[in-house]
């Protein structure tokens, strides 16, 4: 069936060749409607994930505003409040990290939801009566003797009376994944406080330590007294000898 996978991001459609189906999704995101017209387009999306076909823009732009405020108060921090050089390594790769680490969190959560979602681009597509790999209307064309159509844009062949297409259904996919969505929701938030807090720690420790060597006291350094003969008298008499 189409929905068994050949290689990363591909599936095989009715005649058994390997195709790359669209993401609607991505597509409604991108406001690709030159593919499908929007108002399909939003539909299909909806069946295949709701939450980022709805607040898609919002989840990316909170991402964003999260990453740029977390990486701007560790170089206002480096710079303002711990008293090192912009340029010491320590506190430059402690930031690199960080930056590294929370770009990497949002672009990892958006390629999590995609493959989670990925098993129903076919289905939805197919439900709406639209080519899984390039978007063309299938609508009204004829089915060979094995029920597949042709798609006369890429040459696809889909079975859009197979069980699994007929029988889909949006709101369901979308009470199944539920669980899964808030799990990795909750461990991609665990896991950046965690990191987040052992790389502020070690940045910390770092300014302790520059702090400490830069306030460091030296060693006093105690004068001789001068001998006694030396001595001036306040009360304008003669000074007293020792061999007296």
């Amino acid at each position: 069936m189409a929905e068994n996978r050949t290689r990363r991001g591909a599936v095989v459609d009715g005649r058994g060749r390997s195709v790359k189906p669209l993401d609607p999704v991505g597509l409604h995101l991108l406001r690709r409607h030159d593919v499908i017209p929007a108002p399909l387009l939003r539909q299909i999306a909806l069946d295949v994930d709701p939450k980022w076909t709805k607040y898609g823009y919002f989840i990316i732009l909170l991402n964003l505003s999260a990453w740029l405020l977390c990486s701007g108060g560790i170089a206002a921090y480096m710079l303002f409040r711990s008293g090192n050089s912009i340029w010491d390594p320590v506190p430059l790769l402690i930031l690199a990290v960080q930056f590294v680490l929370m770009f990497g969190s949002m672009v990892g959560m958006w390629y999590a939801a995609r493959k989670m979602r990925f098993p129903y681009f076919v289905r939805a597509l197919l439900k709406h009566k639209r080519c899984a790999s390039c978007g063309y209307d299938l609508q009204g064309l004829a089915a060979h003797n094995d029920g597949s159509v042709a798609c006369p844009e890429c040459g696809s062949f889909w079975l859009l009376t197979a069980p699994e297409v007929v029988e889909f259904d949006g709101a369901a996919t979308v009470e199944k994944n539920r669980s899964k969505q808030a799990a990795g929701v909750v461990l991609g938030l665990l896991t950046l406080a965690l990191f987040g807090g052992v790389l502020f720690s070690f940045m910390n420790a770092r300014r302790m330590q520059v702090g400490g060597m830069r306030v460091r006291p030296t060693a006093a350094v105690t004068q001789p007294a001068p001998p006694a003969a030396s001595r001036p008298v306040l009360d304008g008499s003669a000074p007293i000898r020792q061999d007296e």
